[in-house]
């Protein structure tokens, strides 16, 4: 699955590249950042080196985080900037970003902090997990969380309804105003 999400970001990167005639002030309001941050890992990448005398030879990748919005920002610009290509491949990394948030939360973090015994996570075991133990589950995320388990599920509950909400605008768009709005 990463490869697929970095090559969309890597296209949609390329897509925004393509376009730099039509340069404008968000750009560089959007890059600076980026290339500050770029500047800050290779001197933490240096000196990690030389401190560990070679041992350590790359930054920390949840480092990458700091930068992801004004990427995410360059890359979403390509997209608009290339036209109709630019919006279904926005639609496409837009509906396999929501997939791995949804997954993430459904299949990972909840089973995880809330006692999962299983070995994989696949869409079976979870759903038994959820449907049989929820309160053993709700047990250990009242202990292991800062919100009480009734929350937590509420908060999920908003976040996939949210994001599916997301998902049916942006391909109802897609499929029925997209070629009218230009």
């Amino acid at each position: 699955m990463r490869p697929v999400v970095l090559a969309s970001l890597a296209i949609a990167l390329l897509a925004y590249c393509w376009t730099l005639p039509r340069r404008s002030v968000c750009d560089a309001v959007l890059w600076a950042p980026v290339l500050l941050f770029c500047a800050a890992m290779i001197y933490v990448t240096g000196s990690s080196y030389s401190f560990t005398k070679g041992l350590a030879t790359a930054a920390s990748p949840w480092y990458l985080q700091a930068v992801m919005a004004p990427l995410l920002c360059l890359a979403l610009l390509g997209c608009q900037r290339v036209g109709r290509p630019g919006r279904w491949l926005a639609a496409f990394a837009v509906l396999l970003w929501g997939y791995i948030l949804a997954a993430t939360y459904v299949a990972k973090l909840f089973p995880l902090y809330g006692g999962f015994a299983g070995g994989r996570s696949t869409l079976r075991e979870i759903a038994h997990w959820y449907l049989t133990d929820w309160t053993h589950t709700a047990d250990i995320l009242d202990t292991t969380a800062l919100l009480p388990a009734s929350c937590l599920a509420v908060l999920l509950a908003a976040t996939l309804l949210t994001l599916l909400t997301i998902l049916t605008i942006l391909l109802r768009q897609l499929s029925f105003g997209a070629d009218h709005q230009k």
